[in-house]
């Protein structure tokens, strides 16, 4: 049973995931409150085994990620690709 939440920040998703343990995550990497980084640092100290990945709309060099704007065959290639799927 797949589940899809959508938060509005990074608080937000701290908060969900302090009470479930999310299959995925897939953030942002600038984001009010918090960035992306931050959220997957926080993320991996409740889950230190769970996945994630982030996109972002203006990548930096080097990153590594999803950029926007993008569809759902392409998330599902980079999620495959990044064995996240």
């Amino acid at each position: 049973d797949a589940r899809i939440e959508a938060c509005a920040s990074g608080h937000e998703a701290l908060g969900v995931c302090a009470v479930t343990r999310p299959s995925l995550v897939l953030t942002d990497l600038q984001m009010p409150g918090m960035s992306g980084e931050e959220l997957a640092e926080e993320i991996r100290r409740l889950h230190p085994d769970g996945r994630g990945a982030m996109m972002t709309g203006m990548p930096p060099k080097g990153f590594v990620g999803l950029t926007k704007p993008f569809g759902l065959s392409q998330l599902a290639a980079f999620l495959r690709k990044q064995g996240l799927e």
